[in-house]
């Protein structure tokens, strides 16, 4: 677990996690939960490095080869 979250930083890893700091920043400034929450999930993507398609749901499939 330690090792998966201190390597491989990326800098996409590196804006999602600026990003979610932001979010949840401003979700308690204005009082906005929605926001936190948003804020919370980029946060746990970034530090967990998990991809969005992390199912692997958005691959496209290969053509078929015509015979």
């Amino acid at each position: 677990m330690k090792k998966l979250i201190f390597t491989r930083w990326t800098l996409m890893r590196f804006i999602r996690l600026i990003a979610g700091i932001t979010a949840i920043t401003f979700a308690v400034l204005e009082g906005q939960p929605l926001l936190g929450v948003a804020g919370l999930f980029l946060s746990i993507i970034a530090v967990f490095n998990m991809q969005p398609c992390f199912s692997g749901a958005c691959t496209v499939p290969s053509p078929k080869q015509k015979k």
